[in-house]
């Protein structure tokens, strides 16, 4: 069966201002540079005298990724099409990025009569592309830091939060203990006491000392003052605030 008679683009297409275009020998060493429109010149900055016949490796340089060099090599030498984005020289050394599209054009026979190669300038595009990245690795250290800054803000409240209660129970002991020995003298001193009326004083000011205690021991439980039972509260303030009991009658 024959093979179809291969699409070749007209002159008219290959010299538009947009397609910048080159075409490459199959059957020379190296796969000369056989044609390449103005577009491809202002792109690289050659002149056609400087591009005609010249290898195709001509566009690349150290700069350019090995490993793309051997994807343009493995394609030519299987005879398949191959798109690439590839860091390409111009003229004064300049690098730019291309996507690349390398197409083999064959005869009716099926035979590659030549290669037909598209150039898009996407520098610019790589650019915005690690522009970025740039930002957003920018915006990642300054999240990592952030989230160091609070965790290291974190220890030192928890720090200080352990502190704070380490003092409050130091405190609690201490008024407790202070209370209690308050309600002792109170019982020692009244039993020497025979006047009624000084006794009943005592009474009373050990009533108060003992209302203070246990409104104290409420407030300073292990809950503290964060969940306080405010009917228990409240009935212990009452108790602390009702009337004194009645002196005895001399």
């Amino acid at each position: 069966m024959p093979t179809a008679p291969p699409v070749i683009p007209s002159s008219a297409w290959l010299r538009k201002p947009a397609c910048r275009l080159s075409c490459w020998m199959p059957v020379l060493p190296d796969y000369p540079v056989i044609y390449a429109n103005a577009a491809f010149l202002t792109l690289t900055d050659y002149a056609p005298e400087e591009i005609l016949g010249s290898s195709h490796r001509l566009f690349t340089g150290s700069a350019t990724d090995p490993g793309s060099a051997d994807r343009v090599e493995t394609a030519l030498a299987d005879r398949r099409e191959l798109r690439l984005d590839i860091r390409c020289v111009r003229r004064d050394g300049t690098l730019f990025w291309a996507d690349v599209f390398l197409s083999p054009i064959q005869s009716i026979s099926g035979r590659v009569l030549w290669y037909l190669v598209s150039y898009q300038d996407i520098s610019r595009q790589r650019k915005a592309e690690w522009d970025a990245m740039d930002w957003a690795g920018l915006l990642e250290q300054r999240v990592i830091e952030r989230t160091k800054d609070l965790v290291e803000a974190n220890r030192r409240l928890s720090g200080l939060l352990q502190e704070r209660d380490i003092l409050f129970r130091e405190m609690a002991h201490r008024i407790r203990n202070g209370l209690q020995l308050a309600c002792s003298i109170l019982m020692i001193g009244k039993t020497q006491i025979s006047d009624p009326e000084v006794r009943d004083l005592f009474n009373l000011t050990q009533q108060r000392i003992e209302t203070l205690n246990r409104m104290h021991d409420l407030l300073s439980s292990d809950t503290g003052l964060h969940a306080v039972n405010i009917g228990s509260y409240l009935s212990s303030v009452c108790e602390a605030l009702r009337p004194p009991m009645p002196l005895r009658n001399s």
